[in-house]
């Protein structure tokens, strides 16, 4: 998708716990420390529970 844009990449992030709140406190604050820390500009995001 990205792979002919070297301004772009795709990032993935995973955890796996038993417990839904954790995991969603989890990705929450990956998704904070990227969009505040590194100054990456966030196109799109997307959170998926299986």
């Amino acid at each position: 998708e990205f792979q002919d844009k070297w301004q772009r990449a795709k990032l993935a992030f995973a955890t796996v716990s038993s417990d839904y709140k954790r995991a969603e406190e989890i990705l929450q604050n990956v998704f904070k420390m990227l969009d505040s820390d590194y100054g990456f500009e966030i196109v799109q995001f997307n959170f998926e529970y299986l």
